[in-house]
């Protein structure tokens, strides 16, 4: 999924599992404006298991989209 996650205007990449090796978790790369850093593991309530179900409380899922 491509967000600004950090706030600086520019689209992040952000995946629900490290692209690499699978490693299920939070992964951001952050937009450097001239491409991307390497990466690394943030940590978050999100991810794993959550991804997909719908809560009771909203009615509405967390999905990723690659």
């Amino acid at each position: 999924m491509l967000i600004d996650i950090n706030g600086d205007g520019l689209p992040d990449r952000v995946f629900d599992r490290n692209p690499k090796t699978e490693q299920k978790g939070f992964f951001v790369y952050l937009n450097t404006g001239n491409g991307f850093d390497n990466g690394k593991q943030w940590q978050s309530n999100l991810g794993g298991d959550e991804i997909g179900k719908t809560t009771q409380r909203t009615k509405r899922q967390i999905l990723y989209v690659d």
